[in-house]
């Protein structure tokens, strides 16, 4: 093992966390329905990424499609604009009279 390994396994785990720390921190200060979608782009900032640190290896047409694929499955629930039930109660049937 290089010396330069056991540096970069903890540079990319500090990153990791403090990602996740940081969703986390944005949906308790905001709402679900922006934070989720905001944060389904990572991907694409992840693919945008490799091709300037990543000098050796490129990303395939699969894993640029799948990036695709992921933030559209993100984004498409929410271009549904009809509106959830106001409540529960609502939706609510009794079994019995």
């Amino acid at each position: 093992m290089r010396w330069a390994e056991p540096a970069l396994f903890y540079w990319g785990w500090y990153r990791e966390n403090t990602g996740v720390f940081l969703v986390l921190l944005a949906l308790g200060l905001g709402e679900v329905s922006v934070v989720v979608p905001l944060a389904g782009t990572a991907p694409l900032f992840v693919l945008i990424m490799t091709f300037f640190w990543s000098g050796r290896e490129k990303p395939s047409w699969r894993v640029i499609v799948g990036a695709v694929l992921i933030v559209l499955g993100v984004f498409l629930p929410k271009a549904n604009n009809t509106p959830p039930p106001s409540s529960v109660d609502e939706q609510w049937v009794p079994l019995s009279s």
